[in-house]
């Protein structure tokens, strides 16, 4: 067995990008969107009790921010920028988009503008989880003067 990795494309492969079918499921996917930076630990404890509070309410809970620091130094510009890019693209599997807490960070700001600019339905929640406000996308961008 060879520990080499081949990294060519596969015979018959088209070039064309592939289609991913997510199809239904009891658990539609939500982005989880709260800060990272600052106090890292406190901000990661938040992070797992907004993807709890998200599990128990019946969804999926897609945390970025839970996952990439794992193997990625979010003090290195590339890695940041490469674990936002990665994140976005989660975005766009999801469903909704929860916002977390008081104060949005630029990675939050990001993923926002984001979720605004695919119309995707926006639910902000204060810091122990109860919602305040549930806008789509067309909606918040005429109520914020966006």
């Amino acid at each position: 067995m060879s520990s080499e990795l081949n990294l060519e494309s596969p015979r018959g492969t088209t070039g064309h990008p592939r289609i991913l079918l997510l199809g239904s499921t009891d658990r539609p996917m939500v982005f989880v969107c709260s800060p990272f930076a600052g106090c890292v630990r406190e901000n990661i404890q938040n992070a797992r009790r907004y993807s709890r509070f998200t599990y128990l309410s019946g969804y999926m809970p897609i945390t970025p921010h839970l996952m990439y620091p794992r193997y990625l130094d979010d003090t290195q510009t590339k890695e940041r920028q490469d674990g936002m890019e990665m994140g976005i693209r989660l975005l766009d599997l999801c469903e909704e988009i929860w916002v977390f807490g008081d104060t949005y960070s630029s990675g939050m700001q990001l993923e926002m503008a984001h979720a605004l600019g695919t119309h995707m339905t926006i639910r902000f929640f204060d810091r122990d989880c109860k919602e305040y406000k549930k806008r789509g996308g067309l909606e918040l961008q005429k109520e914020e003067g966006i």
